[in-house]
């Protein structure tokens, strides 16, 4: 790849700010040892190359990650500040050590975000400016400077541990208006020893907070593309997707999950619902309202999924969710199904949330369903897992109950 074109430091916009300037006095001010640092650029151009239309999506959330290796990598002494979209300017009080920092940290933000290491395609600005009135400014290649600076060389990339994940759709039946126009989102991969892996469960490290983030964060983002897609193309459905109570639970996660809503369009917001997963049993109302809150001024609804039998309903209403879901298990006792699931519909109507049951895949399911008054009905009864979503459908009770939908 091309090195970074030379940008003399007169040449940026953010050199002439006042603001960064008086920063910079106070520096000078604060520490001799300022006098030999250096000013770095670096630049994240190469990144958003290589992530091509999705750049907009995810700039916020690589800022973020940016800003948050900045924090880690840099002293007390050291000054930064964005420049432009895609790059942050570095004023170390300590020189000698500001080309090995740039090089470390440019490298783990490209481990971060696309799991692989080649270093010969990212850029650094290097050497931009001495503090002492010197300027100057060449670019180099991460590779070249890992090597001049004697950082150790980044270990061969490694696979994408996400790369067997797929995420799969099917249908969701709305029974009072006689329409399929929602579609559940889950994500499924094969093990090695054949069996289906499907939801959470197919995140790198089943139980660890950052493999759960991340797995969300990825399908949001595949499911985006798909329903722009559709929406490009004329077809209109509602899509509910899974959003684990880790990937929100803490705020360093939670913002990494809002850095990729707030790039969705207004467009695609309202045909958006999020369901709950993971949430703990007895959650308090006010740490369910907080979560609740986070995600809902960027989506058309916000529902929770439990286990069937769970007294959580009440908790649900309280905290302003609009539905809750749950699923049937097929090894379940028939009779005690039954009489769950009419208890669950009961109390979701007697509080005002919609009501979502998943595992209709028998006529007698459904039936016993529509005597609980559940409004929307997901299985092998209305629908298989599909690659793709399709557009909206009218079907009436008796062409779901011969079984036409699938």
């Amino acid at each position: 790849m091309a090195a970074i074109p030379p940008v003399a430091p007169e040449e940026i916009p953010a050199l002439q700010d006042a603001a960064l300037r008086q920063r910079l006095r106070v520096l000078l001010l604060a520490s001799p040892t300022v006098t030999g640092g250096s000013l770095q650029l670096i630049g994240l151009e190469a990144l958003r190359a290589r992530v091509g239309p999705r750049w907009d999506r995810v700039r916020d959330r690589v800022l973020l990650l940016a800003e948050r290796l900045l924090h880690q990598h840099l002293s007390p002494h050291d000054v930064w500040l964005q420049v432009g979209p895609d790059r942050f300017l570095v004023l170390f009080a300590d020189g000698s050590r500001a080309e090995a920092v740039c090089a470390r940290l440019v490298a783990q933000l490209q481990e971060m975000l696309l799991g692989s290491e080649e270093t010969r395609d990212i850029g650094v600005q290097a050497r931009l400016g001495q503090v002492d009135g010197r300027q100057g400014a060449e670019g180099e290649s991460l590779h070249a400077l890992l090597r001049q600076t004697g950082a150790p060389t980044p270990p061969p990339p490694r696979p994408d541990p996400l790369a067997s994940v797929h995420l799969a759709f099917r249908p969701v039946w709305d029974a009072r208006h006689q329409v399929v126009s929602i579609y559940l989102a889950r994500p499924w991969r094969d093990r090695e020893d054949g069996h289906r892996l499907w939801g959470h469960e197919t995140a790198e490290h089943w139980g660890d907070p950052h493999s759960i983030l991340a797995l969300d964060l990825a399908m949001l983002d595949r499911a985006l593309e798909q329903l722009q897609d559709l929406y490009n193309n004329r077809f209109r459905c509602l899509l509910s997707l899974p959003l684990h109570f880790e990937s929100l639970a803490v705020l360093a996660r939670r913002r990494q999950v809002h850095a990729l809503l707030r790039a969705v369009p207004p467009h695609l917001q309202s045909l958006l619902i999020f369901h709950l997963a993971g949430l703990p049993s007895g959650i308090p109302v006010g740490r369910l309202t907080e979560l609740a809150y986070a995600v809902r001024p960027f989506c058309r609804a916000v529902m929770a999924l439990q286990d069937l039998g769970a007294g959580d309903l009440p908790t649900y209403a309280a905290a302003g969710l609009q539905g809750a879901g749950t699923r049937l298990s097929p090894r379940a006792d028939p009779d005690r199904a039954f009489r769950d699931l009419q208890k669950f519909g009961h109390q979701a109507r007697k509080l005002r949330l919609d009501a979502f049951v998943e595992g209709i895949d028998r006529r007698p399911l459904c039936l016993e369903a529509e005597k609980a008054d559940i409004g929307y009905l997901a299985g092998d009864l209305i629908g298989g897992w599909r690659d793709t979503p399709e557009h909206m459908r009218r079907f009436s009770r008796d062409e779901v109950l011969s079984g036409l939908l699938t």
